[in-house]
Parts: structure tokens; sequence; C-alpha cells
């Protein structure tokens, strides 16, 4: 039985892109068989061929973050210095502060620009807080000048990158 006929709605695939990395085509392709059925299928993409995580994360680990995204430390930013990760710093980061926000590299610009146009797509905008470039704590003060703190752009720039997509053709 079709998981909308058991319970009365469809699927929706968050961060399409960067869970599904190189196989989104295949994963929009399952949707669309799905929708050919009945079912209600939804890919959720942000603009980026990048996220945002803690080091720790079990997918950034050296073993995962290789082998299944094809990358590097030097692809993982850490936010609070907008610096790329060294082997060095990276350990350092889990065996110290392993809660420290960072920024990486996940699917290629080319797959990320496929599944936006695809017919089941929907933009994402979600992000982490804004964190203070001298300390790297969290920004919770609205008069925090914009200079003084770095952050994920899905946070501001989503919208203004796929309508700066759409203009380009």
């Amino acid at each position: 039985m079709a998981p909308q006929v058991a319970y009365g709605g469809g699927i929706v695939f968050q961060h399409m892109t960067a869970q599904a990395l190189a196989d989104t085509p295949q994963a929009l392709e399952l949707f669309d068989a799905a929708q050919a059925k009945g079912i209600s299928a939804l890919a959720e993409v942000y603009p980026y061929d990048f996220g945002g995580s803690i080091v720790a994360a079990d997918y950034l680990h050296p073993d995962n973050y290789g082998p299944n995204m094809g990358r590097t430390y030097k692809d993982i930013t850490e936010t609070a210095t907008g610096k790329p990760l060294t082997k060095e710093r990276y350990e350092e980061l889990m065996k110290t502060a392993p809660t420290t926000n960072i920024m990486f590299k996940n699917a290629t610009e080319d797959t990320v620009r496929g599944a936006l146009t695809h017919s089941t797509s929907v933009v994402g905008s979600d992000s982490f807080p804004y964190v203070l470039k001298k300390d790297g704590s969290a920004v919770l003060d609205w008069e925090t000048p914009f200079e003084a703190v770095n952050g994920h752009p899905r946070g501001a720039g989503a919208h203004a990158k796929c309508c700066a997509g759409c203009a380009r053709g």
C-alpha cells in the first residue's frame, strides 16, 4: 500500500542535495515515479553547495566525509574564524570543542542547480545562528553590527541567490 493511501500524506525530502549528494538525480526520478502514482512528493533544496553543522557531526568524520562526499578537511570551514580546517585543527576541535559551528562543502553546484529546477523541488533556507567573530559565541543582540559576525550565507541569501540564478537563466 502506498504511504499516501495508508497515511493520507506524501513525502518531503529535507535538504535533498545535501543528503543524496551525487545520487540526487536518481532520488528525483523516484519522486517523479511517486507522483506518477498519485503520491505527493516534495524535494526541499537549499541553493548552496555547502551546509552547516558542528565539527563532531558523524557525516563529517574523515572516514565518511572523504569517501561519501569526495571532500577533505580544507572543505570544512570554522564559522567563527572563516578559515578552512586542517587535519590538526579538526583533531584539536574534536578533543576540546566538538560542538564548534562549521560550514562544509557537500553536493556539487551542478547537482544543486539540477535539483532546484526540478518540478518537485522547493527552496529551503534554514541556517545556524550568526556568531561573533571575536569569540565564536552566539549573537543574541539585534543591534550587533553585521561586520562583527560570521554565519552561514543561507541565513540571509537563499532567496537572493535563487532570484539571481533565475535572472541569469
